[in-house]
C-alpha cells in the first residue's frame, strides 16, 4: 500500500500526465491513484475508529479512577473526623491535646480562617475584583466579514476531515 506522502507527490505526476495526454490515461496512473487514494482513506478511518474506542477506554477509566479517588479522600476525610472527636474526648477527660502511643504522636492543631456567610454583602474594602481580559474573537470575525480591517487578526480557512 502506498504511504500517503507517495499518493500526495504521485498527484503532481498524475496530473502533469493527463495534461500532457491531452486528459487521456494510457497508463491507468489516474486510477491507480484513485484506487490507492481510496485504500489509504479507508485504512486512515479504521486506525482512527480504533484510537478513538482506546480513547473512549480511558475516558472510561480515568471517570472510574477519579471516583475511585474522591471515595478515597472522602473516607480519609471520614476518618480524620472521627479521629479528631477521639482526640477531643480525650483533651476533655485529660487536658492533654496530644496522644503518644510510642509509634505515632496525634495532636490538636488550631487554625484561623473566614467563614463567609452565603449571600452576605461587605463593603468595597473586603472585596477583591478578579478580571479576565480576552481577545473576543467572535467580535473580530464579524467586523473582518464587515470589511473592517484589523492589525494583528486575519480570517483563515481550516480545513479538516470528516468521515461519514
Amino acid at each position: 500500500m502506498a504511504t500517503w506522502i507517495d499518493i500526495v507527490q504521485s498527484a503532481g505526476r498524475v496530473a502533469a500526465e493527463l495534461e500532457s495526454n491531452g486528459g487521456e490515461d494510457p497508463d491507468g496512473l489516474l486510477d491507480q491513484f484513485i484506487e490507492d487514494c481510496d485504500h489509504k482513506i479507508e485504512a486512515y478511518f479504521a486506525v482512527i475508529e480504533s484510537i478513538k474506542n482506546r480513547a473512549d477506554l480511558l475516558k472510561k477509566e480515568e471517570r472510574r479512577i477519579k471516583d475511585r479517588r474522591q471515595t478515597l479522600e472522602a473516607e480519609i476525610e471520614r476518618l480524620k473526623v472521627n479521629a479528631l472527636e477521639i482526640m477531643r474526648a480525650h483533651r476533655d477527660v485529660t487536658s492533654d491535646k496530644r496522644i503518644n502511643t510510642g509509634r505515632i504522636t496525634a495532636s490538636i492543631g488550631t487554625s484561623e480562617a473566614v467563614r463567609v456567610d452565603e449571600g452576605a454583602e461587605f463593603a468595597p474594602e473586603y472585596m477583591r475584583e478578579h478580571i479576565r481580559i480576552s481577545v473576543d474573537k467572535i467580535a473580530i470575525k464579524a467586523a473582518i466579514k464587515a470589511g473592517k480591517t484589523i492589525d494583528g487578526a486575519k480570517l483563515i480557512q481550516n480545513e479538516s476531515i470528516r468521515f461519514t
